[in-house]
């Protein structure tokens, strides 16, 4: 959005990005391959923001998330912008995550659905096709609407007005926007264990799964259907 806002309008060639985390790298990389004189300001010793780490006592520790998903965005930013020389190396997860409940629960948040859904029933009593269930429906949802949602500019008129907006506009319905995302994991499911679970892709951008539309319950498919690395 900020290219194309540069792009459009006739400015001297040269950008200051304020912050070298994973967004500020991102434009930066792009608006230099579009010919601007880019500066990039960091305030901390090295770049990278959430993707920092430390070393103490033979042990290394994250300073931000431990995973991520959609990595072929990562191999496109390199590749579009004349890097396909880059190394970039990553590896999926067997286990996404393995969550511990205050009452001494743990469960393995296993990649493959099938593993993880015997392993909600076995640890949660929570039967395996409701599990399924779930993730069919978000997947439904994300193909439908990630598209508008998570890859082009929500707040715009042109997006409404585009046949991407048009076809979403078809579908209202499948976008279960009349719940929260509390509300609707709830009806998804008997364990608390697992609404906490899946309340908690809510976080990922900000929102509170209690007053966020179900909608965004669309996230919890990157991990468990695209996988996490």
């Amino acid at each position: 959005t900020l290219l194309k806002l540069l792009m459009n309008k006739k400015m001297k060639k040269s950008v200051v990005v304020i912050g070298a985390g994973v967004g500020g790298l991102a434009v930066a990389i792009k608006l230099a391959k579009a010919g601007f004189d880019v500066e990039v300001f960091e305030q901390s010793e090295v770049a990278g923001g959430k993707m920092g780490q430390f070393v103490k006592d033979g042990f290394r520790f994250d300073t931000g998330p431990s995973l991520f998903t959609l990595p072929q965005l990562v191999r496109q930013l390199i590749e579009k912008q004349g890097g396909a020389g880059v190394g970039f190396e990553f590896q999926k997860l067997e286990n996404l995550c393995r969550y511990h409940y205050s009452d001494g629960v743990v469960l393995n948040a296993y990649g493959d659905i099938e593993r993880f859904a015997s392993e909600v029933e076995q640890v949660l009593g929570e039967p395996k096709a409701n599990v399924k269930s779930y993730l069919n429906k978000v997947t439904e949802m994300y193909n439908l609407a990630s598209e508008m949602f998570i890859f082009n500019p929500f707040a715009r008129w042109e997006t409404f007005r585009s046949e991407l907006g048009r076809k979403v506009a078809r579908q209202l319905h499948k976008l279960d926007m009349f719940l929260t995302m509390h509300q609707r994991n709830r009806k998804s499911f008997n364990s608390q264990h697992l609404i906490q679970l899946f309340d908690r892709y809510g976080t990922y951008n900000g929102s509170n799964p209690y007053a966020a539309p179900a909608t965004l319950t669309m996230i919890a498919h990157l991990e468990h259907v695209d996988g996490a690395y």
